[in-house]
Parts: structure tokens; C-alpha cells; sequence
């Protein structure tokens, strides 16, 4: 069995949208991550980057890819892959609504955000036992059931604080 050789750097930044006085509320989130995927299996045709933000001034409820988080806003994008290569900076916008926060110069200062990849393969692979994996999205793992999904170095999360 190949394990398929990537190089992933996710290694960004996080800018706020537009400058914040004193008084007033900031804006959208944005995270720049570069993203230098390559040698990805054939059938892996998108690329998902998700970041979330998770705070105590976040006062609205979300729904982030399926599930409902308290105190947690996200954005994502999605990219094609292109001859098994996605090599770009994914520019992924947190939206941050008016009211969606509580006091965020004050006790609720501070936001931990967590930026990941997923993958979509677009055709049913074989697993082992002859047992079939059915098309959908995924992470990236190096020791992943499903062959187009084991990649090494296994990508790893951007993650980090930051103070509205």
C-alpha cells in the first residue's frame, strides 16, 4: 500500500478587519494560510479550509458544518484540486456579526481560533476487508482506514489566541 507524500503548511495570520477604536465593535476575522498540497490521490478533488472561533464574547449561537456552537463563529472556503496539487493562500473569512459579541474590550478580551483541513474524495475506495468507503469529506491522516486520506506529514492545525 503507497503512502502518498504531501507537503502542508498551514502557517498563517490573523488580521482584523478594519482598525477598532475604543468604542467600537470589530469586524470580520480573516486568516490567510498558505496551503502547499501535493502528490494528493487522483479521486481527492476539493480542498475544505475551516476556521473557528471559539470566545466568551461570542454571545450567538452558530451553526458550523452541521452543529450548533455556543460561543463559536467559522468560515470556510473550498478549493479545487488541480492534477493532485492545491498550492494557494486560502483566505478564510470569519464573519462577525453586529451583536455577536459581549463586552469584547473588557473581560471577554480574548479568542482562541483553530484552522484545519479537510478533503473530499469523489469515488468509493476499497478498505482492507474489501469494504467499501463511501465518497464524502474527511481529514487528512497519515495513518487514515481510507487510502486517499493517508498523507504524511499529517497536516497539522493552525491554532492560536488573539484580543479583539
Amino acid at each position: 500500500m503507497q503512502i502518498r507524500s504531501m507537503i502542508a503548511t498551514i502557517v498563517g495570520g490573523v488580521a482584523l478587519a478594519g482598525a477598532a477604536a475604543a468604542q467600537t465593535m470589530p469586524g470580520d476575522v480573516t486568516f490567510e494560510v498558505p496551503i502547499n498540497l501535493t502528490r494528493l490521490a487522483a479521486d481527492i478533488t476539493q480542498i475544505d479550509v475551516t476556521c473557528s472561533i471559539a470566545s466568551d464574547a461570542i454571545v450567538a449561537t452558530r451553526v458550523v458544518r452541521g452543529a450548533t456552537n455556543a460561543g463559536k463563529l467559522a468560515g470556510h472556503v473550498v478549493l479545487p484540486v488541480t492534477n493532485g496539487r492545491v498550492v494557494t493562500t486560502a483566505n478564510v473569512v470569519v464573519k462577525v456579526a453586529p451583536g455577536a459579541l459581549q463586552d469584547p474590550y473588557g473581560k471577554y478580551a480574548t479568542a482562541t481560533y483553530d484552522c484545519m483541513l479537510t478533503g473530499y474524495s469523489a469515488s468509493i475506495r476499497a478498505v482492507r476487508t474489501g469494504g467499501g468507503v463511501p465518497a464524502g469529506w474527511d481529514i487528512f491522516d497519515q495513518n487514515s482506514a481510507k487510502p486517499s486520506f493517508r498523507v504524511s506529514p499529517t497536516p497539522q492545525r493552525l491554532t492560536g489566541s488573539f484580543t479583539w
